[in-house]
């Protein structure tokens, strides 16, 4: 054991063996001033005195320091004369009273007490407020507005018919209508008729026009191609390629043509063919042309015929007649139709 550690050792020991020594040599000098006291007064009692007052008081004081057996002083308190800690953390006054009991007081001195470091802990947190959302409010998508798509025709042959000249048995016409049953007007009609034997090769081709230069849309037009070098039992089938351009995507050109014609009276006989046409525009029209379709009781084509009105210019509300002779037909159709129209120069 170091010095300065056994030094402080034996003066605690010490300390407590004195402090205790005076505790006893005061109660016993306490015990005795007690008995003479009693003495005195079984003394005075019997003399017949009695004292107004007694009043014996007996105080010791004693002031002890006591540091507990096993601290270790970080300073000699001799050498440096200053207490240390162990020193001054308990001082008491006992003061012994005639009852004989012993109160102790804190003195003045102060008394150290350790600071207690606050443990580190969580620090709550916060409560989160929800903040407020804003009402989620369906916005209207733009009605969407349909565009219109351009119009578009669609041209088909609808019915066909092959003929043979009556003036040379090697030429076989193939007639025929076109209907547009699209939504749109169309022009330059061209038709290419190839004509199939009957193993499905193809033996001829022709190029043919929609007689009407204006197929507008839910109208109909008639067609008329020529094969030669060939026979009616040659041909086992026809068929159709047909091609045109809408209106919207013709360019204009210097000659345009009118069709705000109607053929008045019509008459066709086996020789010829008379009618009359008019001019329901508003405007001044040239090279009038009128076709004249033929058709059977049911409804099957038996000719086209194609005239020239009698006139080179038919003012608006004029009529024209037409004229034209007939070679090809033994006998006149059942039903017939006629279209006009004629060009206007600009």
């Amino acid at each position: 054991m170091p010095d300065d550690k056994r030094y402080e050792y034996c003066k605690n020991i010490w300390t407590s063996i004195m402090r205790w020594a005076l505790i006893g040599l005061l109660l016993l000098l306490v015990s005795c001033r007690s008995d003479s006291d009693g003495q005195s007064l079984d003394d005075a009692g019997q003399g017949g005195a009695t004292p107004a007052s007694i009043d014996v008081r007996a105080s010791a004081t004693m002031t002890s320091r006591s540091v507990p057996i096993g601290t270790e002083a970080t300073h000699d308190a001799t050498r440096t004369g200053t207490p240390d800690a162990a020193e001054r953390e308990s001082t008491t006054v006992s003061t012994i009273g005639l009852t004989g009991q012993s109160t102790s007081v804190p003195s003045s001195q102060s008394v150290s007490t350790p600071t207690r470091t606050p443990t580190a802990g969580s620090t709550p947190e916060p409560t989160s407020t929800p903040e407020p959302q804003p009402t989620a409010t369906a916005t209207p998508e733009p009605t969407a507005t349909a565009t219109p798509e351009p119009e578009k025709p669609l041209v088909e042959v609808v019915q066909w018919t092959l003929t043979q000249s009556t003036f040379d048995d090697r030429v076989i016409y193939v007639i025929g209508e076109l209907t547009n049953s699209g939504t749109g007007d169309a022009e330059q009609v061209d038709i290419v008729v190839s004509a199939v034997d009957p193993a499905g090769v193809v033996i001829a081709s022709t190029d043919a026009v929609a007689i009407l230069p204006l197929v507008r849309a839910g109208a109909k037009s008639p067609f008329k191609a020529t094969f030669q070098e060939i026979t009616p039992d040659q041909i086992g089938d026809v068929q159709f390629d047909v091609r045109y351009q809408p209106s919207s995507d013709v360019s204009d050109v210097v000659m345009t043509y009118a069709l705000d014609l109607s053929v008045t009276s019509v008459e066709w006989a086996v020789d010829h063919l008379a009618g009359e046409v008019q001019n329901n525009g508003d405007e001044a029209v040239e090279v009038v042309i009128v076709i004249v379709v033929g058709y059977d009781a049911v409804g099957t084509l038996v000719g086209i015929e194609t005239v020239l009105a009698e006139t080179e210019r038919l003012e608006p509300g004029l009529t024209a007649t037409f004229f034209a002779d007939l070679y090809e037909y033994v006998e006149p159709p059942t039903l017939v139709e006629a279209h006009a129209y004629a060009f206007v120069v600009r």
